[in-house]
């Protein structure tokens, strides 16, 4: 799922650091060339121990290792600030003029703001001093110290323009800019660096895990609920390191509390990017925690003891599937007979390797397709906090994962009455009426192949005849040129196949043959 220009990001604490160390190299090595761990400050009081106080996680970055391939770190309030003049001491003389003749210029300055640069200089030249007076108030500004040393500017003259605004009314992220200042009444170069490399140890207050991680979160909910969430503004910062685009997707595979999801939603609202998120948690408190975490920021970005600060939410809608565990699957298996009791303490055993595919045969967790005429109130006993209790499945999303579809239209479920007709040699036909007795719900979307592909899920009303009548009439009302259709999937029996024209080449499958065959075709 990996793209080369990904960034994959894991925290640990000291217990499995070493070891997931290790992990990682075997896994991600061959992927990246670029490897950084990151030390945060999460505790500044530290966690209290015999001989040590625990005060930070480590952060485990993989990526490839390429110019500008990571993210900056912004810094609008409290840039880097530095001589523009190369000031670096010391024997090796690579600060000097003759190390590097293009970056010897003039800067020119007139009340106080930088209008222009000058061409690099003739190496026979030599200013009498750092600042040389110009016609017109103008000064030409040279890299000259204190002891009349010539040295240069950090940007060779054919690159200035292209690196340096000067104009500090207008602010731009990632830019560095030029300022003028005056000392000991010498007109100085000053470069302000916006944007810098992330560092590898964080201590800012804003990464402290119980100031914007539980407290944070006890805010949301009004007391608290999840032991030690992260802060919000690390991950914010893992994502801004991974340079993620206003479009791309941020997976988090091990959800907890949902942080990852909520520094999503706070960067689209900060940039009004379309940024994606997909969290996988199997912790019971997905129900209780991480998607009512989620409904929350959504609705308000501050919350105070369980209530709404402010009402600036999001436009933003979020859909979660519940994946089938091993636990539902035997939960599930009612065996013909009931023979429960001859299996005795090797009873789940022996139903995983000889009794799924003829005793357990409809039940539901093997997807029984003699229940597929009643697509929209298929059931099964899902387990929830330790009860047992029948669900709804959605088997149009099941379907539209098991094929890889991407959906391009989702129709919504629509029902109607008919009124039939029979013709010449006892055909029936309908015309569709509005009512409740028929429901329909369709899919449109595009297979891996690139097909274009039509789903339709219809109710069955136990009269094949009529159902198939009414299912043609739809057909025909709701999807007028089906020309661009490779595939068409419909569940149970049918005659669409007939309605097919001479000019259009789509072909009929039924839903039921294969949705089982693609629910088990590993399954050997």
């Amino acid at each position: 799922m990996l793209h080369d220009d990904s960034v994959t990001t894991t925290a640990i604490d000291d217990v499995e650091n070493e070891r997931l160390g290790l992990l990682l190299d075997q896994i991600y090595g061959l992927k990246y060339s670029g490897k950084a761990t990151v030390n945060v400050v999460i505790n500044p009081s530290g966690q209290q121990g015999k001989n040590f106080s625990v005060t930070n996680e480590t952060l485990y970055f993989y990526y490839n290792d390429k110019v500008d391939m990571l993210g900056k770190q912004f810094r609008n309030e409290n840039p880097d600030k530095r001589d523009f003049m190369n000031g670096a001491k010391g024997n090796s003389y690579n600060y000097l003029r003759y190390t590097g003749k293009n970056c010897f210029y003039p800067i020119y300055v007139k009340d106080n703001k930088i209008i222009g640069f000058g061409d690099v200089c003739d190496e026979d030249f030599h200013p009498e001093s750092p600042n040389v007076k110009l016609g017109n108030d103008i000064i030409a500004v040279y890299p000259i110290d204190n002891d009349g040393i010539e040295r240069k500017w950090l940007v060779q003259r054919d690159e200035i323009e292209n690196k340096i605004i000067t104009d500090l009314s207008k602010p731009k992220n990632g830019d560095r800019q030029l300022v003028v200042k005056k000392v000991n009444g010498i007109i100085k170069i000053y470069q302000y660096k916006y944007s810098i490399n992330y560092k590898t140890v964080w201590y800012d207050s804003k990464y402290s895990a119980k100031e914007y991680g539980t407290n944070m979160l006890s805010d949301i909910f009004g007391k608290p609920v999840f032991s030690f969430p992260k802060s919000l503004y690390a991950v914010i910062d893992c994502i801004k390191i991974a340079n993620c685009k206003n479009n791309d997707i941020i997976l988090d595979y091990f959800a907890g509390s949902g942080t990852t999801a909520h520094a999503v939603i706070n960067l689209n609202r900060e940039d009004g990017g379309s940024r994606k998120y997909i969290l996988v948690e199997m912790g019971e408190y997905f129900d209780t925690v991480t998607k009512p975490r989620i409904e929350k920021v959504i609705y308000s970005e501050d919350w105070k003891d369980g209530k709404p600060v402010s009402r600036k939410g999001s436009s933003h809608a979020f859909k979660y599937l519940r994946l089938e565990s091993y636990e539902d699957t035997l939960n599930n298996i009612v065996l013909k007979g009931g023979q429960y009791d001859m299996l005795g303490s090797a009873r789940e055993g022996y139903l995983l390797s000889y009794m799924l595919d003829a005793e357990a045969e409809g039940s539901a967790c093997l997807l029984n397709i003699d229940k597929l005429d009643k697509p929209f109130d298929y059931k099964m006993n899902i387990t929830r906090h330790l009860e047992s209790r029948e669900h709804s499945i959605d088997l149009v999303e099941t379907f539209n994962y098991l094929i890889g579809l991407t959906v391009t239209r989702s129709h919504a479920l629509t029902t109607f009455d008919a009124e039939f007709i029979t013709g010449e040699y006892g055909a029936v036909s309908a015309a569709l009426k509005n009512g409740n007795t028929y429901k329909f719900k369709s899919v449109e979307g595009i297979l891996p192949s690139g097909d274009k592909a039509l789903i339709i899920w219809r109710e069955m009303t136990g009269d094949t005849v009529k159902d198939n009548a009414v299912l043609d009439a739809y057909f025909r009302h709701t999807f007028a040129d089906t020309r661009g259709y490779k595939k068409i999937f419909v569940n149970c029996d049918n005659n669409l196949q007939n309605l097919r024209t001479a000019n259009e080449n789509w072909r009929v499958i039924l839903i039921d043959e294969e949705m089982k065959k693609r629910l088990f075709e590993y399954s050997e």
